[in-house]
């Protein structure tokens, strides 16, 4: 069967505003990740001030994430080998992402989504998250994938990141969300804590602790 990744790339137009960054910036992002991805782009048509374009990106594919867990070298994703007959490799995307980012502090984000046939991988946060928080985090994600399963529900359908503790439980009790998009940049240290886990279901939600690499039964919001 044929496995292609595909990029998908929401933005607000009224971004281009800012004087170090138009149109015909996105052009030449897109063409660039034409030449491993399958690419499409949208104009939210949402309103925005202070010149930020807010992109969001999602890259689907079709391959089971779990099969992509052994495919680690020295720490570094080198090649995700999709089928027999067609390689893509997750680096030209990042190193594509890190360009544009170096050239306009206009380029910002609110999240990044890697869907995979049975797991999404949702990284929240602003500012230059390819070149700061993915490069970095994936490679973990991978690595610490085999620990997230559960006795009960099997692997996580949903996997976010980061989450954090709060107060903003009823009478102050802690409460553990997602920024779910706040606009606040979040780096590779942020990420590497704790993670939303979801098994196939909202109403299942567990807490994944990175550095003790055990789940925790925390519901998130």
């Amino acid at each position: 069967m044929k496995s292609d990744v595909a990029v998908m790339i929401f933005y607000k137009a009224s971004g281009f505003g800012c004087s170090e960054i138009s149109s015909n910036d996105l052009n030449e992002l897109q063409s660039e990740l034409k030449n491993n991805y399958i690419v499409s782009s949208r104009d939210t048509g949402r309103p925005q001030s202070g010149g930020i374009l807010d992109t969001v990106v999602e890259i689907f594919t079709n391959q089971y994430f779990r099969e992509l867990t052994d495919i680690v070298k020295d720490g570094l994703i080198f090649d995700l080998i999709f089928n027999r007959e067609k390689s893509i490799i997750l680096k030209p995307l990042i190193s594509a992402f890190q360009k544009i980012e170096a050239k306009t502090e206009c380029w910002d984000y609110t999240q990044v989504r890697f869907n995979f046939d049975d797991t999404s991988i949702v990284i929240f946060g602003a500012g230059k998250i390819f070149t700061s928080v993915v490069g970095l985090v994936f490679p973990e994600i991978l690595k610490n994938y085999k620990f997230l399963e559960h006795k009960e529900f099997g692997f996580p359908t949903k996997v976010c990141m980061p989450i954090q503790k709060t107060d903003w439980g009823e009478n102050g009790e802690e409460k553990w969300i997602s920024p779910a998009g706040d606009g606040q940049i979040y780096y590779a240290d942020d990420c590497l804590t704790f993670w939303g886990l979801e098994y196939g279901s909202q109403y299942n939600r567990k807490i994944y602790d990175f550095k003790e690499r055990k789940i925790i039964d925390i519901e998130w919001d």
